[in-house]
């Protein structure tokens, strides 16, 4: 080996020198302050969340009150609308059932006048059923015929 070799590593390691105190003195802290201190540093924070979360707490209960607030007025609504449409439905009801007695009523007396008139108006019942037939046996031929041009 030659002498040049040997000072050059010989240079190298005392280059080497302020890097290897600098690790041991960044060991030495690490040591002595970082690792008791972390549990101080994380107590810091945890006491920064709680803060935090003691300071959101006005806003968080305003948005609670007003929740609870809006979820009683939505029920008082909706029990409001429940009444309102019983009562509504029950006044359709009620109309229905009168219009369906005035048609049921209507047709019975229209059943009976038809009874009463039908051995009057036999021969005229009996002609028009019988221009039907004829109605369809000669123009629906014709209809069929006309719709395929």
């Amino acid at each position: 080996m030659s002498i040049f070799r040997k000072l050059r590593d010989a240079f190298r390691k005392i280059a080497q020198i302020p890097k290897m105190i600098m690790n041991a003195i960044t060991s030495a802290i690490e040591r002595m302050f970082r690792v008791p201190l972390d549990g101080i540093m994380t107590m810091i924070e945890n006491f920064k969340r709680i803060i935090c979360f003691l300071q959101s707490m006005p806003k968080r209960t305003r948005n609670v009150t007003s929740g609870v607030g809006n979820i009683f007025l939505g029920v008082e609504k909706k029990v409001d609308a429940i009444g309102k449409s019983f009562s509504a439905g029950f006044n359709a009801t009620g109309t229905l059932f009168a219009y369906s007695g005035e048609y049921a009523g209507s047709r019975l007396r229209c059943i009976v006048k038809f009874v009463q008139n039908f051995y009057k108006c036999v021969f005229f019942y009996i002609l028009k059923s019988i221009g039907g037939i004829l109605k369809i046996i000669f123009l629906k031929p014709i209809e069929y015929i006309g719709n395929m041009f």
